[in-house]
């Protein structure tokens, strides 16, 4: 390396950290100085991770240990790299960047959670949605709340309003938030309750049990549910159809 700079250190994969008038770079093996000394910082090389943090006058970004410069240090704040995107935060407002730099996700959001299953909640305000790996919104900002896919379920319930209702991992309402309860899938049905009574929806949001029932057990067996409805037990089966009770 020519004698212009005031330290190098010595780094990792090849790399080595340079210093000139307290800015960073980076400089290979060749003697080739691969990133320019223009960082107030360049974080530590952590074993098992391809990428490294840099800093720029308050401003984070990553450079890769092929020293590419995959995210600019243009954020106030960086997360580590899942499923090919990291969380970043801009002017308190948070968006999701890919390998090659590009904002896939708006920094728009208040927050966000984690993936899961390739859908990530955002929050606006005291409002959520859900957006894809792909930046498209699949359920528009507009709830009180989603809950369950980050729990390997196949479906989340949503509330708005202060009903309950339930999508898919493709953000499609399959039963529509108007139930003052909702149950899990069982079996392709879902118990759910409103006003005070129960019933069974399908996997097409049809109510094929209707809410009429006072009382309703939460499963079936030989394809028979026990209910009650005024006073009365009586046995439900999967279609809505009612028969005598028997001990």
């Amino acid at each position: 390396v020519s004698v212009i700079y005031d330290y190098v250190y010595r780094y990792a994969d090849g790399l080595a950290l340079l210093e000139k008038d307290n800015k960073y770079g980076l400089v290979n093996m060749s003697s080739k100085e691969v990133l320019p000394t223009i960082y107030d910082k360049i974080h530590e090389f952590r074993e098992g991770y391809d990428y490294i943090y840099v800093e720029k006058e308050g401003k984070y970004g990553i450079v890769s240990t092929s020293a590419d410069l995959v995210v600019p240090a243009i954020y106030d704040g960086i997360g580590e790299f899942k499923d090919g995107l990291t969380r970043v935060r801009k002017e308190k407002k948070y968006g999701y960047v890919d390998g090659s730099g590009n904002e896939v996700i708006p920094c728009i959001y208040d927050d966000t959670d984690d993936f899961a299953d390739g859908l990530v909640k955002v929050i606006i305000g005291y409002k959520y949605g859900l957006v894809n790996t792909s930046g498209n919104e699949v359920l528009p900002v507009i709830y009180d709340e989603i809950y369950g896919f980050q729990y390997d379920h196949d479906f989340a319930s949503v509330n708005k309003e202060g009903k309950w209702g339930l999508i898919n991992k493709s953000g499609n309402i399959v039963v529509p938030a108007i139930y003052d309860y909702v149950r899990g899938f069982e079996d392709g049905l879902t118990m759910v309750g409103r006003e005070g009574k129960y019933g069974y929806v399908d996997s097409s949001g049809n109510e094929v049990i209707p809410c009429i029932y006072d009382e309703l057990s939460f499963s079936f067996t030989d394809d028979l549910a026990s209910a009650m409805r005024d006073g009365k037990n009586v046995y439900v089966n999967r279609y809505g159809e009612e028969f005598p009770y028997e001990y």
